[in-house]
């Protein structure tokens, strides 16, 4: 009987409580004060409610605060109950108050609060910077904590004209010089529990900003729709303008950002917008303020900024008409009608990166008439013009903002005449062929700016040879395609960018579809050759072999002929063919773009040694998986002595030389383990290999393989039989593995039987290998054992190789035997009577396939001439006890395999009467022969 003890496992948890301290436990000691209080030091003795000191506390279990406020722990040191503890982030006020809690265990009492006195800060802060002539106010920054005397303020020494109110700090007072002051306030507190506590602080207030004086400025006009332009206020007693706060420029009351002061403090610059500028109106205001933070402003102002005209606009165009272009010898006119004209209207040109003003030549009402030199008109191509008044603040005639005179621009165009062209050189090339150099003959070449081909730039140009423009072509424009390309000159004249064309031939580029021969052998011997392809021009096309350049006899536009001198042919290698054409743009026929997109491949000769011949292998062929290697002789002609042989195209490292007509090859086991083709073929020094021939590894034949039992139904108490059925006798050796499994079909099996029950081979185990030599009977070791446990035996073959090898053969299906053990009557395997006192047991060996039994019936048998009073026959129920021993795992090892013993108790009588017991067993599938059990 086995039990289960179950059992439950209890946590306890502890929270921990903060208690504060009791008043007669708590020592508190300072060190000595200091100005803002930077360290204090706190000493705790902590008890519990019997008195004793508590120790073990750590850090963690003390909390302080300063005013609400969490200070940090910077030394912790415990001794016996006593904790000394540090912190220096204490707050600069004039009285500081700690509150101390002792995180614990219960026991530790009442709170006490306490409260350490430190010497007052008083910060001066930035006070607000004074302005001579104007009411001064400031407060000294300062706090008492409640149920304190204020602080006494006092001044030492006082500084000018500024006096201190004792109680509040205010600073107030109105200067009369600039300058820095310096002051000291020495503040004493009244401290009715501890005494009086005093602290100074050094302050300065700068008196800096005396009155100013204005004394002009400049410039005091413009025209309307100017660009944005500096003014300068000149004066003296000037502050550094920075953001709202300095000395500063208003323009109609905008203050102008971005001032500067001058080294003497007597000038002050800032930009006028030319959005101020926009607006109609005849006049705007100049001021100057001088402000400081929070003290009143001082202004001064200035006499009105003034525009130049009631109303004045910028001067706009209305028409412009360019008397004459081109190369003139005098001045180019230009006429010009002009709305709001002024008398310093001058006319802004810009050309390029050159920019001119140019004062008009005459004036007549509303039209003006500028003289354009002749220079910007040789500059050529597009000119910007704009109509500006050059006067104080447009001193550099700097155009006027679009968005307000929108009509004070305008773009004409210059230039000189078109440039042509009168000769190329050269004239043609060939497609494919590589970059050369285009130089382009004319006239009016001054400003030309660049060459086009076929529309595109070709880049940078050379105007060093007089009369010429010289560029570059490269390869990427020449191209892959013969056509005619259209050349152009371009210029800088807008008006005409592009000279007239000129017409560039590009020649089809040549090419070789085949050669007579593409394989040469090693000679001294010149050698003609004919080339088959397209585009050979007479006199021009020529061929390059390798690195050598030779001459063709073209015989159509299709074929051609050349001759290899001998010393071309004393090297093995492969060499490229290329066809080129020796014409104006090339005259020296280099290797052209071959093999690029668009353009032809090169062709090839390989010039080498013959390659072999192969006739036969002997042998040809052999079967996979031989267990040593294997010799072929390989039969052909033109064998060279160093020449090698190779296998599927590896050089096979095992092989001999053996005449000009044969070779001897040894495969190894390794290349003969598998089916499969092994090409093998012979490689003459600088020659191409042989064409190969086929040495076939050929597969293992097998015949159909059938696994049988005998008995085909056997019962459980046989040892089965196996046999091994092959139609045809393999050429190798096989090596089988036969693996067993069980299936059962019998009552009480809630978990699956061990290998001790489980049915085996003869030989043991439930896999079994074996060699296969032929048909017929598997070895003895191959016989099934299979057990007293009712279900189906599986033989199964899991793998058939070669012996001595990995090959696999096992054919598909692969062959199994099935082997049912029926579901049977119990089997008694013996029966025996054994004296007992009182009596005597029945002692039965046996099995039952079904794993159960159902009873037991015994039949008592007498000796002669005596008898047994009662029943001599009696049957036991044996369902509830069997079940329960065929359940128990206990009994899974034995498969169906019991022992039962059945006592009998004898009331009156003697043993000797007993003869023999017969016995017979039923489980649910029948009952058993009877067995006798002999005294």
């Amino acid at each position: 009987m086995r039990s289960l003890l179950l059992g439950t496992a209890l946590v306890l948890s502890a929270v921990a409580q903060e208690f504060p301290i009791s008043n007669n436990t708590l020592l508190v000691s300072m060190n000595e004060p200091q100005k803002n209080c930077p360290e204090v030091s706190v000493r705790v003795s902590v008890r519990n409610l019997q008195g004793s000191p508590v120790s073990g506390l750590t850090s963690s279990n003390f909390v302080f605060t300063e005013n609400q406020t969490p200070l940090q722990v910077t030394v912790f040191e415990a001794t016996h109950g006593e904790y000394q503890l540090r912190f220096n982030s204490i707050a600069t006020t004039l009285r500081t108050t700690l509150n101390v809690i002792v995180r614990g265990e219960s026991g530790f009492g009442t709170a006490q609060r306490l409260t350490i006195s430190c010497a007052l800060r008083v910060t001066c802060g930035d006070l607000p910077t004074a302005i001579v002539g104007q009411p001064y106010s400031a407060q000294l920054q300062y706090s008492v904590p409640d149920g304190y005397v204020d602080p006494f303020f006092t001044l030492a020494p006082a500084a000018p004209v500024l006096t201190v109110n004792p109680q509040t700090a205010a600073l107030t007072g109105q200067f009369s010089t600039p300058g820095n002051y310096n002051f000291t306030a020495i503040i004493t507190v009244n401290d009715f529990l501890n005494g009086p506590f005093s602290s100074e602080t050094a302050c300065q207030i700068r008196i800096n900003l005396a009155p100013i004086t204005v004394l002009d400025y400049a410039p005091k006009s413009a025209t309307a729709c100017s660009p944005s332009f500096p003014i300068t206020v000149n004066g003296t007693n000037f502050q550094r303008p920075q953001g709202n706060v300095g000395t500063l420029i208003l323009f109609d009351n905008n203050i102008l950002a971005g001032g500067t002061l001058n080294s003497g403090a007597t000038s002050v610059t800032a930009n006028v917008p030319a959005t101020l500028l926009e607006r109609y109106r005849a006049h705007a205001t100049v001021s100057v303020s001088t402000r400081a933070a929070g003290i009143t402003n001082i202004d001064a102002s200035l006499p009105d900024f003034t525009f130049r005209r009631t109303p004045s606009f910028a001067p706009n165009f209305t028409t412009t008409t360019l008397v004459a272009t081109g190369a003139a010898t005098a001045s180019t006119p230009l006429n010009v009608d002009v709305l709001d004209l002024d008398a310093t209207t001058q006319l802004r040109i810009t050309v390029g990166s050159t920019t001119r003003l140019i004062t008009r030549s005459s004036a007549v009402g509303g039209r003006l008439v500028f003289q354009i030199p002749n220079e910007l008109i040789a500059l050529g191509g597009t000119a910007r013009i704009s109509l500006v008044n050059v006067d104080e603040a447009n001193t550099t005639g700097a155009e006027y903002t679009s968005t307000c005179a929108p009509n004070s621009f305008r773009t004409i165009s210059l230039g000189p005449p078109v440039p042509t062209i009168t000769s190329l050189t050269p004239r043609t090339a060939t497609a494919c062929a590589p970059g050369f150099q285009l130089r382009v003959a004319g006239s009016n070449l001054s400003t030309v700016t660049g060459v086009e081909w076929d529309g595109t730039s070709t880049g940078s140009i050379n105007t060093s040879q007089a009369g010429t423009v010289a560029t570059a072509i490269s390869a990427a424009l020449l191209g892959s395609t013969g056509r005619t390309v259209q050349v152009r000159l371009r210029s800088s004249d807008t008006a005409s960018p592009l000279s007239a064309p000129e017409a560039f031939t590009v020649r089809n580029a040549p090419s070789i579809t085949s050669l007579s021969s593409d394989a040469l052998p090693l000679s001294s011997t010149p050698v003609t050759l004919t080339a088959t392809g397209a585009n050979f021009v007479t006199g021009i096309t020529q061929i390059r072999w390798g690195q050598t350049l030779l001459s063709a006899e073209v015989q159509s536009p299709t074929q051609l002929t050349f001759t290899l001198p001998g010393e071309l042919l004393g090297t093995a290698g492969t060499v490229l063919v290329y066809p080129v054409n020796a014409d104006e743009a090339n005259p020296n026929a280099g290797i052209g773009l071959t093999g690029t997109t668009g353009c032809p491949l090169p062709a090839s000769v390989r010039v080498a040694n013959p390659s072999a011949i192969l006739t036969s292998l002997a042998p040809s062929s052999e079967v996979a998986a031989r267990p040593a290697s294997l010799q072929v002789l390989v039969t052909g002609s033109g064998f060279e002595q160093s020449a090698v042989a190779l296998v599927n195209g590896v050089e096979h490292p095992d092989a001999q030389y053996l005449s000009p007509t044969q070779f001897r090859v040894v495969l190894t086991a390794g290349q003969l383990a598998s089916p499969g083709t092994l090409n093998i073929a012979i490689r003459n020094p600088n020659a191409g290999a042989s064409t190969p021939l086929p040495f076939q590894v050929l597969p293992v034949t097998i015949g159909t393989i059938t696994l049988s039992s005998n008995p085909s139904a056997p019962t459980s108490v046989q040892d089965l039989t196996l046999s091994i059925n092959q139609s045809t006798a393999p050429a190798r050796t096989l090596r089988a593995t036969l693996a067993l499994s069980f299936e059962p079909n019998a009552d009480n099996l809630s978990i699956a039987l061990p290998a001790a029950a489980l049915p085996v081979f003869a030989a043991g185990g439930q896999t079994f290998s074996f060699d296969v030599t032929g048909n017929g009977a598997l070895p003895a070791g191959a016989l099934v054992r299979p057990g007293t446990v009712a279900g189906t035996v599986v033989v199964r073959m899991t793998a058939l190789t070669v012996a001595g090898s990995t090959l696999n053969v096992l054919p598909s299906p692969v062959p199994e035997v099935r082997i049912v053990i029926p579901r049977s009557a119990p089997v008694i395997s013996s029966a025996r009577i054994a004296q007992s006192s009182g009596g005597f047991d029945l002692i039965i060996l046996g099995y039952s396939p079904t794993r159960n039994l159902t009873q037991a019936t015994v039949t008592v048998n007498t000796t002669s001439g005596t008898r047994v009073e009662g029943d001599t026959r009696f049957t036991v129920d044996l369902t509830s006890r069997f079940n329960d021993w065929y359940r128990d795992a206990a009994s899974l090892p034995f498969g169906s395999e019991f022992q039962l013993r059945i006592p009998f108790t004898l009331a009156n009588g003697d043993f000797a009467v007993i003869d023999s017991l017969t016995v017979t067993l039923t489980n649910t599938s029948g009952t058993s022969a009877a067995a006798t059990a002999r005294r």
